[in-house]
């Protein structure tokens, strides 16, 4: 904290720690690492747990709190602490890490503990914006999957949001743990350190995905669940929306008028005569050659016919279509030195266990942002059921048998 002459706290620094829904994947480089970014009013950072002690272990343990209560061990940890774990050949040398849970930094301004709380209410609901950003980039730039279509996507504010407070002494103060309540295995791509911060760093600048390319996301998605009427369909979308942007830009340079752009437009509906236009008006772009046949055909059968697909009718929709979105959109526009700086030549893929846990953090005070009656106090090793979810303090010994209220 930052205090004034009249001893009134200006600014507050903020310490805390989110649920990433059913986690994401990373390199073992990428363990222990501080990521920077901001929201769209506070700077931020984010600190993935790193390995815990002894070859045998395959979970992984936070960084030490900057900021505890009285009494408290910074560094102390409990094994069935779920910040995420190692797979691989073995625990000695992993392939790549699972994280669930990240450690988040900032600062706030505010008067008292009251204020900071508020502030720090505000901050969490930015986060959670940020944070399906940072998503919605991750899943355009890789095979990471975190719309995963096949199930609702969670907000962090789901599985709440823990942050407090502290002085220069270390004592944590002014804690607030607040989340929004509403009423199997999976294979995605592991991410290495630059493709992580060239998300962060994405939605550090406030920017989103076109929707072309989030067609592509949900595409992708629905692919991996199975859906694959879906993901041809939506692969299809991205495409023509795609075609009818480098159209567009066309009339642009040649100041063509509204009139005759939608005289133009309204006689070439569907994929087949929105090529058939693109080259009849020299739009730039050279599309791919089978492009009507790998992707409206096949949209075609699944739209109008009702025909199932196969798997592979799908994968091939949707790579024909992420050409022509590339074409259209073209993600070295907004990611500096793409595909380099992000793909790697052979992309690695992990299994992503699905599962749901909620941890709270000690001294905290509990708020919700729908109508709950929890009736437990939340003090040091209870634990609560509140829809359905399991909760505990993540800095407390869990008890032999869990207790519910």
């Amino acid at each position: 904290m930052v205090e004034d002459s009249e001893e009134t706290t200006t600014a507050w620094p903020l310490e805390g720690h989110f649920a990433c829904g059913s986690g994401f994947l990373v390199t073992p480089d990428c363990l222990g690492q501080t990521f920077l970014s901001r929201t769209a009013n506070y700077g931020l950072s984010i600190t993935l747990p790193t390995r815990s002690d002894g070859p045998e272990e395959n979970g992984l343990r936070r960084a030490p709190w900057t900021y505890v209560l009285a009494g408290d061990d910074r560094d102390a940890y409990w094994s069935s602490d779920e910040w995420g774990s190692v797979a691989g050949a073995s625990a000695e040398t992993p392939t790549y890490a699972h994280i669930l849970r990240c450690v988040v930094h900032s600062e706030v301004a505010a008067n008292d503990e009251a204020q900071f709380q508020a502030a720090a209410e505000q901050f969490g609901d930015e986060l959670a914006v940020w944070w399906k950003s940072v998503c919605d980039w991750l899943d355009v730039l890789t095979l990471q999957d975190f719309a995963s279509l096949k199930r609702a996507q969670r907000s962090i504010l789901n599985d709440s949001v823990q942050m407090w407070s502290g002085d220069s002494a270390g004592i944590r103060k002014a804690g607030i743990s607040y989340q929004f309540l509403t009423g199997g295995i999976h294979q995605v791509e592991v991410l290495d350190e630059h493709q992580l911060q060239s998300a962060l760093d994405l939605a550090a600048r406030e920017t989103q995905p076109d929707a072309e390319w989030l067609f592509m996301r949900d595409a992708r998605s629905l692919l991996n669940a199975g859906e694959y009427r879906r993901a041809a369909i939506d692969a299809c979308t991205a495409t023509e929306l795609s075609v009818i942007a480098l159209i567009d830009r066309k009339f642009d340079d040649d100041g063509t008028s509204q009139a005759e752009r939608t005289r133009e437009f309204g006689a070439h509906h569907g994929l087949f005569k929105l090529t058939q236009l693109h080259k009849k008006r020299h739009a730039s772009g050279r599309l791919p050659k089978n492009l009507v046949q790998n992707v409206g055909a096949t949209r075609n059968k699944a739209a109008h016919k009702g025909a199932a697909l196969s798997k592979v009718e799908a994968e091939t929709a949707i790579k024909t279509a992420a050409e022509v979105v590339a074409i259209a959109f073209p993600l070295s526009s907004v990611v500096p030195g793409f595909p380099a700086s992000v793909m790697r030549s052979s992309r690695q893929l992990g299994i992503l266990p699905q599962k749901e846990a909620l941890h709270l953090a000690k001294g905290c005070d509990l708020r919700m942002k729908m109508a709950l009656s929890p009736t437990a106090a939340m003090n040091v090793q209870t634990a609560v059921t509140l829809s359905g979810l399991t909760v505990r303090h993540d800095d407390s010994p869990p008890e032999p048998q869990s207790a519910s209220t």
